[in-house]
């Protein structure tokens, strides 16, 4: 359970878009296959915008006022 909390911390897109990939690697004819399945996994996950708000939360490490991760 303690391990599903802090899944369920992040964000809801980037923790689907990493199980998807996990899943699709597993049968992935190549090792070159599988970089390219993570390649196009970070880049639409960089390009969703919750990059900034991703940056914003680590460097506030917990401060006051640092944006949070809201998961759904």
């Amino acid at each position: 359970m303690e391990t599903a909390r802090l899944i369920a911390q992040n964000s809801p897109l980037a923790v689907w878009m990493t199980k998807e990939t996990m899943w699709q690697t597993i049968d992935a004819p190549s090792l070159r296959h599988a970089l390219d399945l993570e390649n196009r996994t970070q880049v639409m996950c960089s390009a969703t915008g919750e990059l900034t708000t991703a940056f914003a939360t680590f460097r506030g490490s917990g401060a006051a006022g640092a944006p949070q991760w809201r998961p759904l």
